[in-house]
């Protein structure tokens, strides 16, 4: 039974939350405490599987909490539900959350959250995926600028503008933003040569999923070049197909902000499954997707590479979830729009011009989607 520990300071509040959970209390095993102090208190005693935690707390805060619960935990589950977050501390919240919940949201939602996060950290460190993974590649470690721009997103008054001094000390970094920024499928219809500008209209979320990449795709050098520029080129493209579409199906701020993360990232796996076997990825990967192939060369296929490996790096689950799943949606066990379902089109679309691959019977099943709008979407984009 997976324990789940709920943090909230307000008494009534945390009543509430305890009545509308109990239909649960056979599926998890649930503590409820009135403060971050008393949080680490009890996690000291019993290490739980999740943390929900209220934002606006007296002493120590929810990202404050969620912060440490990280140095002490890593391995523990970390969201935030709240109703009182200003945009602010949702940025704040994103270094160090993997899912934001805002009240008021049923039971069910909280349910459906958790039982979500549960799943993929199951996909996810399965014993043999993480025997293969670990045994067969050598994972890169986040990069050094994208700890400070997390640490910047926590800070109690984040600045987009020291977002943009950090990322101007990196030169090949600030160059892949503008770069980025004045591609044609984002549609930016000015000349954008300030990297302050730049920051402000793509977002901290991006940025952090640009210095990740950036990271990743320098690593990678010599005959898989062509590799490499094949999956930067594309995920380009394919950030800005999710980014349409989540728009198009009015997805949230967030949902729109965690498409765009998602697509930037979603071939990442292929860039260290390359840096493992050359020859092999090479070859893979000049034929149509295959992940019985990939399966059978590298015990694990990309996307379970790429999700692996953002997951280890404490990114969002929406993001990690789409990056795994990319591919094969109807596995994630997923419903309703989610970036998945955003960058499972946009990938497709990208690579395959027959739409052949395209998982109709998911999209249809999960969130109804509007197949053709999102194509037609698409299409627009196109220079």
């Amino acid at each position: 039974m997976r324990s789940v520990l709920f943090v909230d300071d307000e008494p009534h509040l945390l009543s509430a939350l305890r009545r509308m959970l109990w239909q649960y209390r056979n599926e998890w095993d649930m503590a409820f405490v009135d403060s971050g102090a008393a949080a680490i208190e009890k996690m000291r005693e019993h290490p739980f599987d999740i943390v929900v935690s209220d934002i606006k707390m007296p002493g120590m805060d929810g990202v404050e909490l969620l912060s440490e619960v990280q140095r002490r935990h890593p391995g523990t589950i970390r969201m935030i539900l709240s109703g009182q977050a200003d945009r602010m501390e949702e940025v704040r919240a994103t270094g160090v959350s993997h899912q934001f919940l805002a009240k008021p949201c049923t039971a069910e939602t909280v349910h459906d959250v958790v039982d979500r996060a549960i799943r993929l950290r199951e996909a996810l460190r399965e014993d043999a995926v993480v025997e293969r993974i670990n045994g067969n590649l050598k994972l890169p470690a986040a990069p050094t600028i994208f700890n400070r721009l997390t640490g910047e997103l926590l800070s109690e008054e984040p600045s987009l503008s020291r977002v943009a001094d950090i990322v101007a000390e990196d030169p090949a970094l600030a160059a892949e933003i503008l770069r980025m920024v004045g591609s044609s499928f984002f549609a930016i219809r000015r000349q954008i040569s300030d990297i302050h500008d730049a920051v402000k209209l793509l977002g901290t979320d991006t940025i952090r999923a640009l210095a990740l990449q950036a990271h990743v795709l320098a690593s990678a050098t010599g005959r898989i070049a062509p590799l490499v520029e094949s999956v930067r080129s594309n995920s380009v493209r394919v950030a800005a197909g999710a980014r349409a579409i989540a728009l198009h199906a009015g997805g949230s701020k967030g949902l729109v902000s965690a498409a765009a993360t998602a697509g930037l990232l979603h071939d990442i796996g292929w860039i260290v499954a390359a840096a493992g076997f050359p020859d092999t990825a090479l070859d893979l990967f000049a034929l149509p997707p295959s992940q019985e192939a990939e399966r059978e060369q590298f015990g694990v296929d990309h996307g379970l590479i790429g999700g692996y490996v953002l997951s280890t790096w404490g990114l969002p689950d929406e993001v990690v979830e789409a990056v795994t799943y990319h591919h094969l949606p109807s596995e994630s066990g997923v419903d309703g729009f989610t970036p998945l379902a955003a960058v499972h089109v946009a990938d497709v679309f990208v690579r395959d011009p027959d739409l052949e691959t395209l998982d109709r019977g998911y999209l249809e099943r999960c969130c109804g989607a509007d197949i053709q709008g999102w194509i037609e979407t698409l299409e627009s984009l196109e220079p």
